[in-house]
């Protein structure tokens, strides 16, 4: 106990000599940002809360610690880990269907086409009822949107720095498997002309499906292997 204090005592000292000013400096004294609320905490306590700045620069209003911010994209991952803090205590199963708990959402129809140029769309009945991995994965619903531009990034840079990153060549392993129809039904109208990439024997459909997302990791022979490893996994899983 007297060495968590001592620990928490320096913790505070270094904070509060340290943070306000190198962050001020650093950040808000040149204009890169209005202001910002830092914590730090253990399971405890919190050992160090400072706001810092303005929250209405135009107004001159401060920063305060109770100052309330949009975390827009930031919801997923809070809600992703209370999920799973729910299912870890039994509460909730990965597979239940969402209309378990929200019964307006049973039957659901999904978007069959969509027209840009109004904005019309149609729609039909889903193949199969949504579930809670469904909402949590979500790639069956928007894969050729996010995988290019959130999952092939990670994969370059990483790979630039000689890593293979199992998250994201899981990731692409997943989307493939629900291209080639094992998991949740493919509901992504863009995806329709990569769905025919991705048939056939599995190895060299991993191979073209990635060559389609990026010509370099498609030569890749270490991100193809990992990335046809992970789907035949995926796949003799069953459905997800």
């Amino acid at each position: 106990i007297k060495n968590h204090s001592m620990i928490l005592e320096k913790c505070q000292t270094f904070w509060q000599n340290y943070l306000p000013v190198n962050s001020r400096v650093w950040a808000i004294d040149k204009g890169e940002i209005p202001g910002v609320v830092a914590a730090v905490t253990n399971k405890d306590q919190i050992v160090y809360l400072k706001a810092l700045g303005r929250q209405d620069v135009a107004r001159g209003v401060p920063m305060a610690d109770g100052t309330m911010f949009r975390i827009a994209s930031m919801t997923k991952p809070v809600t992703s880990v209370g999920i799973m803090m729910l299912v870890e205590q039994g509460k909730l199963r990965l597979d239940d269907p969402v209309s378990k708990y929200l019964p307006a959402y049973k039957d659901r129809p999904v978007m069959a086409s969509f027209n840009e140029a109004d904005a019309s769309y149609t729609t039909r009945p889903a193949k199969g009822e949504m579930t809670i991995r469904h909402l949590l994965v979500q790639i069956a619903a928007d894969g050729s949107q996010k995988v290019p531009i959130r999952i092939v990034p990670v994969l370059r840079v990483e790979r630039a720095a000689g890593r293979l990153p199992t998250g994201a060549t899981r990731a692409v392993a997943a989307w493939i498997c629900h291209l080639r129809g094992h998991g949740a039904p493919i509901d992504d109208a863009r995806a329709d002309d990569v769905v025919p990439v991705a048939a056939g024997p599995l190895p060299e459909a991993v191979r073209r499906v990635v060559d389609w997302l990026d010509p370099v990791l498609g030569d890749d022979a270490a991100v193809t292997a990992a990335v046809a490893e992970h789907a035949g996994e995926l796949a003799a899983a069953g459905p997800s």
